[in-house]
């Protein structure tokens, strides 16, 4: 919602009244899927699983727990396919 409310600043009376009116609800999603926010928030999302994964590597000894961990970072972003 916020990268897509950046590059439509048209959200902006919308987010205001909290989606309160009717018809807001199904605006915003098709504002949000026509803008670059998913996309950009999946690679946000792919950063920072990346960067778990690094950290895990850097502080734990390899083992079933620490490939658990590199899995769950995966998992999470794969699941916002």
């Amino acid at each position: 919602m916020l990268f897509a409310w950046e590059s439509n600043p048209s959200l902006t009376p919308l987010i205001a009244r909290r989606f309160s009116e009717p018809g807001d609800v199904a605006l915003v999603r098709d504002l949000v899927l026509k803008s670059d926010g998913m996309d950009r928030t999946r690679a946000l999302a792919r950063k920072y699983a990346e960067e778990a994964k690094r950290v895990v590597r850097e502080r734990l000894p390899p083992s079933e727990a620490r490939e658990g961990l590199e899995g769950l970072a995966e998992q999470v972003v794969d699941r916002c396919k």
